[in-house]
């Protein structure tokens, strides 16, 4: 297994050392997990117990290490209670570090989505939306594309501009408790359901749809358009209330540009064929749908 850039530069003695202090525990050893892009995460054993340690790679945030350290342990000790799978808190190391709970399950990444994988997606995520959880950060968009130009891979400068019009006005909505980050990736199974939602870092208070768009954009890059909408329409059968706006898709979107390119976990868990020339195709023909949504 490649090390994470942040795992090159590690000390694993000295963390290991510092860990064992911190938590009591003797005779740790540390082995890395693979599929975070940003982290890198390490199960602790030892005759004590398990858990994960997650250590930020300062280089991928705007945020320092010390800051992100605190903010994910104060939304783990805020989702303490609320009957959400997620890790709890074991402690956060000085500068750089989260140690929590180790969660049962697997990623799991179908070669081609089934109706019931898709459901349990939806199902978690409104689980998510509905916890009586506040926090005080606030959602900010991702997407620093502006008022640039079409990129080159991007054939279709009518709909780049149709884009960008979209995203000249954000739509008022509710505002909830969201995971910010919610894709296949960041969910565990056992047998056919999730039992485990893991990255917290960024959830924060903001419209549920920004959850939806960006598990939608996942899936539409990962298998194509048709899994994205059968996540949707699952999403607004358990959440009749709420109703799709285009600008979120749009949104979350040109929030993966300008350098879209496959995410290496996907191939890491098993999922093999998207390309950078294909996830190019699948992206435009999410925000072609997008824009065909909003105008029905």
């Amino acid at each position: 297994m490649q090390p994470t850039i942040v795992r090159m530069y590690l000390d694993l003695k000295a963390l290991g050392e510092t860990l064992a202090q911190i938590l009591g525990w003797q005779a740790i050893t540390l082995e890395e997990l693979a599929g975070s892009t940003s982290a890198a995460l390490f199960v602790i054993r030892s005759a004590d117990g398990e858990a994960v340690v997650r250590i930020f790679d300062g280089q991928r945030w705007q945020e320092s290490t010390s800051s992100l350290s605190e903010r994910e342990g104060e939304i783990l000790r805020t989702l303490v209670g609320t009957r959400l799978p997620a890790p709890e808190l074991l402690t956060t190391l000085p500068d750089n570090g989260v140690v929590m709970t180790l969660m049962p399950g697997r990623v799991w990444l179908p070669q081609a989505p089934s109706a019931p994988w898709l459901y349990e997606l939806a199902g978690m995520l409104t689980r998510i939306h509905q916890a009586p959880v506040v926090v005080p950060w606030v959602y900010e968009s991702w997407n620093s594309m502006g008022k640039q130009d079409a990129l080159e891979w991007w054939s279709d400068s009518d709909l780049w501009k149709q884009c960008q019009l979209i995203l000249k006005t954000r739509p008022e909505t509710d505002t909830t408790f969201i995971h910010r980050d919610y894709h296949p990736v960041n969910l565990l199974w056992r047998d056919d359901h999730i039992c485990a939602v893991v990255d917290w870092v960024n959830a924060c208070m903001g419209p549920a749809a920004v959850d939806v768009a960006h598990c939608r954009l996942n899936l539409a890059l990962m298998y194509g358009l048709t899994a994205a909408d059968s996540f949707l329409a699952a999403y607004e059968q358990l959440n009749p209330s709420w109703h799709y706006q285009t600008f979120w898709d749009i949104d979350a979107a040109f929030s993966s540009l300008p350098h879209l390119e496959p995410y290496p976990p996907w191939q890491h868990f098993g999922l093999t064929g998207p390309d950078q020339q294909m996830i190019q195709q699948r992206l435009v023909a999410f925000v072609a749908s997008a824009i065909d949504n909003a105008s029905t």
